[in-house]
């Protein structure tokens, strides 16, 4: 499988077309910040499981060595001293031994922990999904914005030809008498504004060109064209506010962090209840002068109550409450954001599905304008300035129109975004 992606890579990077889908398939293999997300949230998971294994306890083994200025007993005096059987006395020793300890009961706290860790995991997870979409987006809309521009410059380019033509004609026209010379001059000024217009398209056609390598992380000479589907749609924005809601990776992502500060405000309350400890530890004294071991077994059962702080713990829990109410507030926020962003998108729809309709209309009469004012001119009867403007008409209402096409598709994939739901439309 690697090799293939390596080869797939390779031949992009030759400079050979690529989809839409390719370049959305490499900008999600590629992007920094989805890998960033992914590695967060195996990072939060790992804690979880090291949370869960807190409950089992901890092993210690241990060593160190103790030098007195005097010899002193190697164990605390445990039975009364006999003379065939002295008691240790060294003040060289090493000590060494094993000590268990396992929380039995801590309160809550070790759950608590475990469900925030657990939801840090799912909140990365949202957001990296949420920078999926959010990339898959962005590359669409410099693929489908560099179409755009490139319809347009073709739109141009015809203008171009036509002028072109009108001039050629129009030196005819001169040479029987029929023109005036100066329309050469109106006719030259008008190939300079089209030719500065296409020079500006092919600026923003390599802007977008890069932005695409950006986001792909490959180098692309030629990318696909893209056939645009339109069939205007009818929108509720309430409908898709609610499903919006469902969906929405950020608004899961603020949820989930809503869990996350009242987990913690749990957990700050736990800190606070009655903790019971189990330790166990296993000491052997060795006496470095007298050669003599004395081991010590112990195991304690200790029950904690912390009974005065201060009322540190009111404060502590308040602040954890504050923080809770304030991520409550900020998902409010959210979904009235996502509601602002659905309500744009529409309103985007809508306005580029009533431009292509009147755009279709202006080209119509625009065509015909742009025939009468030339049968016009070419027979002595019009004038150069009437038929310029008809041209510009004709050729920036084609350009417009073309480019409008592309400009729906995108408002459509933004809107699909929002929504996180997969485009039908295949390359």
């Amino acid at each position: 499988m690697k090799k293939l992606i390596s080869a797939v890579l390779s031949f992009i990077s030759l400079g050979f077309p690529i989809t839409l889908k390719q370049a959305q398939e490499l900008a999600l293999k590629n992007y920094p910040k989805i890998k960033e997300f992914y590695y967060l949230s195996k990072s939060q998971k790992e804690l979880e499981r090291a949370a869960k294994l807190q409950r089992l306890g901890e092993l210690d083994l241990f060593l160190k060595t103790t030098i007195y200025d005097d010899d002193y007993l190697l164990t605390p005096l445990s039975r009364l001293p006999n003379p065939k059987n002295p008691l240790p006395f060294d003040g060289k020793r090493i000590i060494y031994g094993a000590r268990f300890k396992a929380p039995l009961y801590l309160g809550g706290v070790l759950s608590e922990k475990e469900k925030i860790f657990k939801l840090k995991s799912q909140t990365f997870k949202e957001i990296k999904e949420l920078t999926e979409w959010k990339v898959k987006f962005f590359v669409a809309r410099a693929y489908l914005g560099y179409l755009a521009l490139e319809s347009y410059e073709d739109a141009l380019k015809e203008y171009l030809k036509s002028l072109e033509k009108l001039k050629e004609d129009t030196k005819a026209g001169i040479e029987v008498g029929k023109l005036a010379p100066i329309d050469l001059l109106k006719i030259d000024y008008e190939l300079e504004k089209v030719k500065a217009k296409l020079e500006a398209v092919r600026n923003k056609k390599e802007h977008l060109l890069t932005v695409l390598e950006t986001l792909t992380g490959v180098k692309i000479r030629k990318i696909e064209p893209y056939s645009v589907s339109y069939k205007p749609l009818e929108l509720s924005e309430d409908e898709l506010y609610e499903l919006a809601l469902k969906r929405n990776s950020k608004i899961k992502t603020q949820k989930l962090t809503l869990k996350i500060f009242k987990a913690k405000e749990k957990l700050t309350k736990a800190k606070y209840r009655p903790k019971l400890l189990l330790e166990g530890v296993y000491t052997q004294n060795h006496g470095l002068k007298t050669g003599k071991d004395e081991d010590v077994a112990q195991a304690s059962l200790t029950l904690s109550y912390p009974l005065f702080d201060w009322n540190k713990r009111n404060h502590e829990i308040l602040s954890a409450k504050l923080e809770r109410l304030s991520q409550r507030e900020k998902l409010s926020e959210e979904k009235l954001e996502l509601k602002r962003e659905i309500s744009d998108a529409v309103r985007e729809i809508k306005t580029l599905q009533a431009d292509i309709k009147a755009l279709k209309k202006r080209l119509k009469y625009a065509k015909e304008f742009e025939r009468i004012e030339e049968l016009k001119y070419l027979t002595g009867k019009g004038d150069i300035d009437h038929l310029l403007l008809a041209k510009a008409k004709r050729y920036l209402s084609e350009a417009e129109l073309r480019s409008a096409y592309y400009n729906w598709e995108i408002a459509v994939r933004k809107l699909k975004t929002l929504l996180e739901e997969e485009y039908e439309k295949e390359d």
